[in-house]
């Protein structure tokens, strides 16, 4: 059984942590498999916003429906989605693509104009915020790997009042949506019952369907 394999055995969702501080050097390993997780056309329609304010942590568990782990956690995730996706957004990345392929731009313009064309025609259907949240989640997966990995706890948290964490943190002045939020800690044994459970999932044979 390789490392991994038993690092995400041991993670489950952490609903009481105990206030402690995590490794600075974890959190920006955290951090940075955040920045390198992957996202339709590489664009990344979101921000990450960290919260290790204690204060703003306890404004933020009333729109949270109070869960303890809101205020007890390190260090607070908000995966903010993007409202909207503007040319400008996708040119200044195209851009920052060719410097950094050392790729000439006019040899990027179909893909721009492609996902120009897809974006806005996501606007137009109103699915282009569903779209971005999806983005988010693909990030949230690699930080819960990622904590995983270097032993620390968390909790993926979808329980909270999007409209008022929005309103709370003026998301909507940046063309931002609260998405899902990702709570990272040390767990509290003592206090969490979750701790002491044996992980259940379903078996390969329920899970897989093979088609061979």
């Amino acid at each position: 059984m390789t490392n991994y394999i038993q690092s995400f055995q041991k993670r489950y969702a952490c609903k009481r942590m105990n206030n402690t501080k995590i490794g600075t050097d974890q959190l920006g390993r955290i951090i940075e498999s955040i920045q390198l997780s992957p996202s339709s056309y590489g664009i990344q329609p979101y921000q990450v916003i960290l919260i290790q304010n204690e204060a703003l942590k306890k404004e933020l568990q009333p729109l949270c429906n109070q869960q303890p782990h809101i205020t007890e956690c390190d260090t607070l995730i908000i995966f903010a989605a993007f409202t909207s996706v503007s040319t400008d957004y996708i040119t200044n990345y195209i851009k920052a693509v060719s410097e950094k392929r050392n790729v000439p731009l006019e040899k990027l313009d179909a893909y721009k104009n492609l996902i120009i064309q897809k974006t806005s025609q996501a606007q137009a259907d109103n699915t282009l915020t569903a779209w971005t949240a999806k983005q988010t989640y693909l990030a949230l997966g690699f930080a819960l790997a990622a904590c995983a990995l270097e032993g620390v706890d968390s909790c993926p948290i979808e329980g909270f009042d999007a409209q008022a964490v929005n309103a709370h943190l003026g998301l909507a002045e940046y063309g931002l949506h609260a998405a899902v939020l990702l709570a990272v800690g040390n767990r509290d044994v003592a206090l969490d019952y979750n701790a002491t459970l044996a992980k259940y999932r379903k078996s390969e044979a329920d899970l897989l369907i093979w088609k061979k």
